[in-house]
Formats: C-alpha cells, structure tokens, sequence
C-alpha cells in the first residue's frame, strides 16, 4: 500500500506534466568509451510526457555587444525533468532524446533523482540546425 506521501507526490507530478508537459521521444542509444553511439535494439524507443526547461547564462548578456545576440545562447543550458513511473524502460546517460516541439535532438549527458519521483536530465544539443535557430 502507498502512503499518503507517495499518492501527493504523484497528482503534483501529474499536475506537473498537465500544465508543463510536452512529448518527446527517447531514442535508447548504446555507446562507450571510443565507441560511436548506436540504437539499442535491447531497448525500445518511448514516447512520453516530461517538462523541458531552457536557461540562459545571465553573465553573457551583460558582456555581449550591442546586437550580439549569439552569446545569449551560448551560455545556456538545457534540462528536463520526468517522472519515473511514466518510463516503461530506464533511461540512460548516452540516450537521445527528440524534442518534437522544436525538431530538435539532444543526448542525455547527467541523470539524477531530484527525490520527488522524477529525474532531472541534463542535455547536450545535438542538433546543427538548432545552433542556426538560437543565433537568427
């Protein structure tokens, strides 16, 4: 049985995904050390809810140059956060997750529990066409 813990833990994480929420799909990749990444045909792929969170170093914009607007971006990071009860396979540093919003892709890089039932990801961009989309 749950406690009563767990069962607000879930309904904030599930009003979490509501409001916030946007689908991605996770590409199960393998890959090692000198070893190209490959899909992970032990893994399926999944699609699921997460919240995708984008920040921009605030230390870049002071120093930028009237018009500069590369700098915003070159500084920031990307992360999500999605709860571990919507993963039907774990997912894992090296994996790829597609964000279907934007068409863009990037590789998990970091995963940790934030202790709440979900994991918070951090992203590497992996996309070309979007360092084309963040400079225009």
């Amino acid at each position: 049985m749950s406690s009563i813990f767990d069962r607000a833990e879930l309904k904030a994480s599930r009003a979490l995904d509501r409001v916030h929420g946007e689908t991605v799909t996770i590409l199960a990749m393998k890959s090692g050390i000198n070893v190209k990444a490959a899909p992970d045909t032990a893994r399926p792929d999944s699609t699921v809810l997460v919240v995708f969170v984008e920040e921009v170093d605030g230390e870049h914009r002071r120093d930028a140059r009237h018009g500069d607007r590369k700098l915003d971006d070159v500084g920031g990071s990307h992360w999500l956060t999605v709860d571990l009860r919507s993963l039907a396979t774990p997912l894992l540093v090296g994996d790829h997750v597609f964000r279907h919003k934007t068409n863009h892709k990037y590789r998990a890089k970091a995963i940790s529990p934030d202790g709440e039932g979900r994991l918070k990801v951090a992203l590497q961009l992996l996309s070309s066409e979007a360092l084309t989309t963040l400079t225009n």
